[in-house]
This record gives C-alpha cells, sequence and structure tokens, in this order.
C-alpha cells in the first residue's frame, strides 16, 4: 500500500484522518507545543517505530526494518482507530 512517509499523510488525508490524531518524523511534525496524545512513526536507530505519545512520553509499540513495512502499519492502525 503506501511506501513511504509523504504517501502515507496523503493516504491519511484522503480517508479523513484528523491531523492531530498523528504524527510523522521529517513530513508532519508538530511544533513546540503537541496535542495532548497522538500516534507516532520516527526512525530510530536505523529502525522504524510506531507507537503513542502520551503525557509527555513517547511509547513506542512496533518496530521495523522497512519504511514502508511501518508505513503500511501505521496506516492500518489509523484506518482502523
Amino acid at each position: 500500500m503506501t511506501v513511504d512517509r509523504v504517501a502515507l499523510v496523503e493516504a491519511l488525508d484522503r480517508a479523513g484522518i484528523p491531523r492531530a490524531m498523528y504524527e510523522i518524523e521529517g513530513v508532519r511534525e508538530f511544533g513546540a507545543v503537541p496535542p495532548t496524545d497522538f500516534y507516532f512513526l520516527r526512525e530510530r536507530d536505523g529502525r522504524w517505530q510506531i507507537g503513542v505519545y502520551e503525557r509527555g512520553e513517547y511509547d513506542p509499540f512496533e518496530e521495523y526494518d522497512a519504511e514502508s513495512e511501518a508505513t503500511t502499519a501505521f496506516h492500518q492502525r489509523l484506518i482502523t482507530a
């Protein structure tokens, strides 16, 4: 399905997912004052993480080797959330 983060944001927009629900590193980021909680997709140490930001903490709960795997999983998670 989605292969990169830019295409992911476009697909989430088409699906009507509010942008306040998620942050995608390098493409769709919040400024200095993020919302209270949101889903995130980011790259750390060569692995792609999906998780939730709550109470000022990033809590990754899935990791992937490839950006395409992570964006596909992220899309599925937000579409069914």
